[in-house]
């Protein structure tokens, strides 16, 4: 699965950019989307409660919510990296079987949508963009 945002540099001179600060900022908005992603997972939802052994239970996520947290494995499963030396580009991804199921739904299992990713994405996705501007528009001067 891939998510993202592409931010268009058409028509900006580049010699004037210093991108070692852009990719600080990539990697801190990375950051934050991977934390945000993780932290949506924890706390109370909605879904249909499943009992686990004689006294332990888990109560699932309903659909649209994020996933609930239950043994922890896609959460720890869940990291961003550069894509390549040199490159302003992050790959967010998560590492755990299920969570392209969880993220999209997957109908032949009868398994609505939960999303993770890209609520974390979209939720930091106009500060990146104003901050990636902000940068920009001050090493033009």
């Amino acid at each position: 699965m891939t998510i993202g945002v592409t931010i268009d540099t058409r028509g900006i001179d580049r010699s004037k950019i210093d991108l070692v600060k852009i990719d600080q900022v990539v990697r801190l908005f990375a950051a934050t989307v991977v934390q945000y992603a993780k932290d949506s997972m924890i706390g109370l939802k909605s879904g249909i409660v499943y009992p686990r052994g004689k006294r332990a239970s888990h109560q699932a996520s309903a659909p649209g919510e994020p996933p609930a947290m239950d043994t922890g494995n896609l959460s720890s499963n869940i990291s961003w990296r550069p894509a390549d030396i040199g490159m302003t580009e992050i790959y967010i991804r998560d590492e755990a079987a299920y969570g392209y199921a969880l993220e999209l739904g997957a109908p032949s299992r009868k398994l609505a949508a939960r999303p993770f990713l890209r609520p974390a994405l979209a939720a930091v996705e106009a500060p990146f963009i104003a901050a990636i501007k902000r940068l920009i528009e001050g090493m033009g001067r």
